[in-house]
This record gives structure tokens, sequence and C-alpha cells, in this order.
């Protein structure tokens, strides 16, 4: 997990194997129609594409949030981390994480009881992250 929030080398990306943007279907009046999914791409780095899950953007204070992150590899591997990001200390702390096989399976899933306070790292997905939320 914390290898995918440490800085990244910022390159052209390469597409992710055999994966599609995320969709999610909805109904109406029998109809099957297509809507944009929670998640919105704020970055990408030669490996890794960075996703927020707009929906989950929650305003604790003037300058915190709490949201959900999505973080795909270009091996199909992801993680989802559940995120407190301060903005004016470009600081946050990862109150929880997830991480998928490429078949979508959980590989393993972490809690901490204390979550350490971690820094806003330069051309890092943190930093995507960061400039997404704290405009």
């Amino acid at each position: 997990m914390a290898a995918l929030l440490v800085a990244l080398a910022v390159a052209p990306p390469s597409p992710p194997r055999a994966r599609a943007e995320p969709s999610t279907p909805t109904t109406s009046d029998s109809t099957t129609t297509s809507r944009p999914a929670r998640l919105s791409l704020v970055g990408r780095t030669r490996e890794h594409w960075i996703y927020i899950d707009k929906p989950s953007l929650r305003k604790l204070t003037s300058d915190k949030y709490s949201l959900w992150a999505e973080i795909r590899s270009s091996e199909g591997d992801t993680i989802k981390l559940l995120m407190q990001m301060n903005c004016a200390e470009r600081s946050y702390l990862v109150k929880s994480s997830v991480n998928y096989a490429e078949d979508g399976s959980v590989v393993d899933s972490r809690t901490p009881r204390s979550p350490s306070l971690q820094y806003v790292v330069p051309d890092s997905a943190s930093e995507y992250i960061h400039k997404a939320i704290c405009r």
C-alpha cells in the first residue's frame, strides 16, 4: 500500500490491460442507460491511474476532507483507500485500505487503530488527490 503513495515518476502512461472505464448502469422506464461512474480520474503516472470517488467526498472542517481514493496499476492490481486529507498542512491519514488482485478478489484489507500522519509527496498519487480536492 505505501508503495503506491510514494513518489512516482511522472511519465506518459500506457493504457491498463483490458480494463474499461467503470460505468454504472441505471434503469429508467424499463430503459437501461449509462451514467458516469462514481470514480473521477485525477492523475496518471507511468504505472498507475489515480481516481477519487466523488460521492464519498465529505468536508470535515474548513481544510479537512474524507474520501475514498482508488489507485490502479498497469498490472491490474487495485488499492482502495479511505483517506482524510488536510489541505492546509498537505498531509493525510489512511484510515482503511483494501488491496484487490486483477480478478477483483481481496488480497489484503487493513484498518489501523491509529493511522500515522503522512505528508503529500510531489509527483505522487497523494499529490494528485490533494490537487483534486484542495483547490
